[in-house]
């Protein structure tokens, strides 16, 4: 659920919420209906919960001063999926 997610990354329930009503966190990492305002709990994907964390921390580190559009975010979140984030510059971290 939703709150179990938001106990497990750090993220606000508002903040998941707001996220996937504007198309930064995949739709695939939902298991079920999406529609807001179903009255139904979100489930999620295993797979959803590293990228969300670091997304947290990457929110917690720019703090109240700094904005991150959610269109960079939705970057940020897809890019970590594909194994890179990209920080500009020349700056690349790669996994496997």
């Amino acid at each position: 659920s939703t709150p179990e997610m938001s106990t497990l990354t750090g993220l606000t329930y508002r903040q998941l919420d707001y996220w996937i009503r504007n198309r930064v966190i995949p739709a695939y990492w939902i298991i079920g209906d999406n529609t807001p305002g179903s009255g139904r709990a979100r489930r999620w994907r295993s797979e959803a919960i590293e990228p969300l964390i670091v997304a947290a921390r990457i929110t917690r580190q720019l703090g109240r001063g700094t904005n991150l559009s959610s269109a960079d975010m939705a970057r940020v979140i897809r890019n970590y999926t594909d194994g890179h984030l990209d920080f500009g510059g020349g700056i690349r971290l790669t996994w496997t």
